[in-house]
């Protein structure tokens, strides 16, 4: 989980890439923004934000021709976006966890209910 004291924008864009064929939109994607207060060392409390945070590369269509367009595109696809994002660190957090960990999980009993 990422914290801040800025409050997050859900999704971010942090640079484009062109390649020989199509341009590509790097996207910073938040999810689970919570605001919390947090004491510092001084007994003092302040607020920070904490989120899940996921790149992705986003595909521009054919068409899309100005930095308004990109933004218009981002607005409209903005739940396609947060979905591709989510299953991005669904992954990530899947291939981080240690394959033995995952086989205790996975039991005879289990399979049985799901065949």
């Amino acid at each position: 989980m990422t914290k801040s004291t800025v409050n997050p924008e859900p999704i971010w864009l942090k640079k484009t890439e062109l390649t020989n064929d199509s341009l590509f939109l790097v996207l910073r994607v938040r999810s689970n923004i919570k605001q919390v207060t947090v004491e510092d060392m001084d007994g003092k409390s302040h607020i920070e934000f904490e989120y899940d945070e996921a790149e992705i590369r986003y595909p521009v269509p054919e068409g899309v021709t100005s930095v308004a367009d990109i933004q218009n595109l981002i607005l409209a696809d903005g739940t396609l976006i947060s979905s591709k994002a989510a299953t991005k660190k669904a992954w990530k957090d899947i291939h981080a966890k240690p394959i033995e960990d995952m086989r205790k999980i996975i039991t005879p009993s289990v399979l049985e209910k799901t065949v």
